[in-house]
């Protein structure tokens, strides 16, 4: 930052690009901030008066109101909503169009006042955050889920990220790529620990059918690791052990236990209680919930539209 006089500032930001101390050119600490978890300030002691704050964005302070500036909208920190609603709330059932960050603010960041998502600067990254975020769900309720992995070419911005995961069965998920996404890479998890008689804590025969050379396939599994494989490797690679893992499973590789505090963004997972039936009555509910399992069963078995990847994984 230059000012008026022309004298040098730079901001040492946190792990969400707040601007956490302001010092000069000689290593003088000007300004500091104190952020509550939704970016109200919090004994902040303040000199400059910079623009910059919160998550990076410019504080608005001409009408008092001291509202952030997303780009698509303002964000008012003292009650953590946006004041108008997303233009993308679409993508979000099941969520008010003006929560901030599906109500995560400690771990997520909204770039530009729109639909949120984790941004990460490698695949692998994005597949570690989802296993540790998933696997807990995925071996507490013993059924498989899988996503996605994508890219968002935005030139010195671009970044990885991940589809909000789809639940499947105990030994099979349904593996879906929507159009109009550039993806590069899919992942699946294996639910709790079945036995000697499943592949849970490698891929399948059907994982392996289902490699291509359109990007890498990641697992995770009961046992707490985290799997990469892709062609022309020969084996899987091990990129983590720290999962989340079940005690029933004898290979275990850690003593984290699985906990809904480890599930990240749990309503935002592909479930049918998430959307517009959850108003319904429960027969209501019941009634579609098959219509659907039935289009789902059916859908599995047609070939892949233009554009779009789907496949069933089995273990």
């Amino acid at each position: 930052m230059l000012d008026d006089q022309g004298n040098v500032y730079y901001y040492l930001n946190d792990h969400l690009g707040s601007a956490a101390v302001v010092i000069n050119s000689s290593g003088t600490v000007r300004d500091k901030h104190k952020y509550q978890a939704f970016g109200g300030s919090d004994g902040s002691s303040v000199v400059l008066g910079q623009a910059y704050r919160y998550t990076g964005k410019p504080l608005d302070e001409e009408f008092d109101l001291d509202w952030y500036y997303y780009g698509a909208r303002y964000y008012d920190p003292s009650i953590g909503r946006f004041p108008s609603i997303d233009p993308l709330h679409g993508k979000s059932p099941g969520w008010s169009p003006y929560a901030y960050c599906l109500n995560n603010p400690l771990r997520l960041v909204d770039p530009d006042g729109l639909a949120p998502g984790d941004h990460f600067l490698t695949m692998d990254q994005a597949a570690l955050d989802c296993g540790m975020c998933y696997n807990s769900r995925s071996i507490l309720e013993d059924r498989e889920y899988s996503t996605n992995i994508y890219w968002v070419d935005q030139g010195a911005n671009s970044y990885f990220s991940y589809d909000v995961p789809r639940w499947g069965g105990a030994h099979n998920v349904l593996v879906r790529r929507d159009p109009g996404k550039t993806y590069v890479a899919s992942q699946h998890g294996h639910g709790a620990y079945s036995g000697p008689q499943y592949s849970d804590n490698t891929f399948s025969t059907t994982d392996y059918l289902n490699l291509s050379d359109l990007g890498p396939m990641y697992l995770s599994t009961p046992n707490g690791s985290l799997l990469k494989w892709q062609i022309p490797m020969d084996a899987p690679q091990v990129l983590s052990t720290g999962l989340p893992s079940d005690p029933n499973d004898p290979t275990r590789k850690n003593s984290v236990d699985p906990s809904p505090a480890h599930q990240c963004n749990n309503s935002q997972a592909s479930t049918k209680t998430n959307s517009w039936t959850t108003w319904l009555p429960w027969w209501a509910r019941v009634f579609i919930e098959k219509i659907e399992q039935s289009q789902e069963t059916v859908f599995r078995d047609v070939p892949a539209k233009p554009g779009q990847f789907q496949n069933r994984i089995e273990r």
